[in-house]
């Protein structure tokens, strides 16, 4: 008789494990907020881009007073905006993402425009990581004049 061992619910999406199918190890996904709850403490105009704060619970009465309408969140080193929420930072654009949605981005956000603050709904788009890799400026010591093309040992090659 073999034994049925329980799996947790999260391994689905999130298990890793050797060619062989062997498991190594569980990795946990991070802790999401509800689509409903950022919808009651966040506004997000799908023209503009911008996200305004309706009400705050994790702060004090006299300081959610005062940033009830006002835009959320500050532009960190990258260009990107952060809102923090509960002690958490999250980026604008997978916020504006499950605020349409109404459910989490499972790869990843891209902006169309390569404008990092820029997260206006017809600017943002789903995307994998190497599809966001593709997406960005060209390197400021590029000496070919191309992406993804370097010289080497005086020739041009590519990455790929």
């Amino acid at each position: 008789m073999t034994k049925r061992v329980e799996i947790p619910a999260y391994t689905d999406r999130w298990m890793m494990g050797d060619r062989y199918g062997k498991i190594l190890k569980y990795r946990k996904p991070r802790n999401y907020l509800d689509p409903a709850y950022v919808q009651t403490i966040l506004r997000y105009a799908k023209t503009t881009g911008v996200l305004r704060w309706k009400y705050r619970i994790d702060v004090p009465v006299w300081v959610a007073r005062r940033l009830v309408g006002k835009q959320a969140g500050c532009v960190d080193s990258s260009g990107h905006r952060q809102i923090e929420i509960n002690g958490k930072a999250y980026m604008a654009h997978h916020l504006a993402s499950a605020l349409v949605t109404n459910k989490w981005p499972v790869q990843g956000i891209d902006h169309k425009n390569n404008k990092p603050d820029d997260n206006r709904w017809k600017n943002l788009r789903p995307c994998t990581s190497t599809q966001n890799k593709c997406n960005q400026k060209r390197y400021e010591n590029n000496s070919t004049g191309s992406k993804g093309v370097s010289r080497r040992w005086n020739r041009p090659s590519s990455f790929t």
